[in-house]
């Protein structure tokens, strides 16, 4: 269970304490033992912050994550997708522009989301759904978001290309990179 029990219980300081320490250990990025843990409380903790404490968080943990994207450890890159996840801080809400400076965010790691989106690493895989799902949220697109809550996780990249492509302008100018590049990476389209 981790921070995820306890993070409804913290009271302001101790979230605060927490979330220090937790970023502090995403800059230990040559001891998998202190960054992975850290991405995989923090992955646990986001969720429960307000948005009012998670907004001043949003821009940081975007750019300290993002490497881990391209780890070698699929648990490394499992957190660190799952943690895109939890940037929203309209969470599929009406909260002015603070869904749009998701997609912002969310926009410049859709592509690597799509390609490990047919990992053979389960937690992957899920974290990749999880993320286009909060993104499909966050774009209030309700075709996107219905197709995307009935989409199999193992269901392959040229299935859940052709749904993310009824997201039409949404997405467009995110998904052409990923069509471009397929072929060149192997994977079917």
């Amino acid at each position: 269970a981790g921070a995820s029990s306890i993070a409804p219980h913290m009271e302001d300081t101790q979230t605060r304490a927490s979330l220090s320490a937790l970023v502090a250990g995403l800059e230990d990025s040559h001891c998998s033992t202190v960054s992975l843990p850290s991405l995989r409380g923090l992955a646990q903790l986001l969720p429960h912050l307000s948005p009012s404490q998670l907004q001043p968080l949003v821009s940081s943990l975007a750019l300290k994550v993002r490497p881990y994207f391209e780890s070698s450890s699929e648990d490394h890159r499992a957190a660190a997708i799952n943690i895109y996840s939890c940037l929203d801080t309209s969470r599929g809400q009406e909260a002015g522009d603070s869904g749009t400076r998701y997609l912002d965010y969310a926009s410049t790691v859709l592509v690597p989301v799509l390609l490990h989106s047919t990992s053979p690493h389960a937690a992957t895989r899920e974290a990749c759904l999880n993320t286009l799902e909060t993104i499909a949220r966050a774009s209030k697109f309700k075709p996107l978001i219905t197709s995307l809550a009935s989409w199999p996780s193992e269901g392959d990249f040229s299935s859940l290309m052709s749904i993310l492509n009824q997201a039409g302008e949404v997405f467009e100018v995110h998904i052409q990179p990923v069509i471009y590049f397929a072929p060149h990476l192997g994977v079917g389209l």
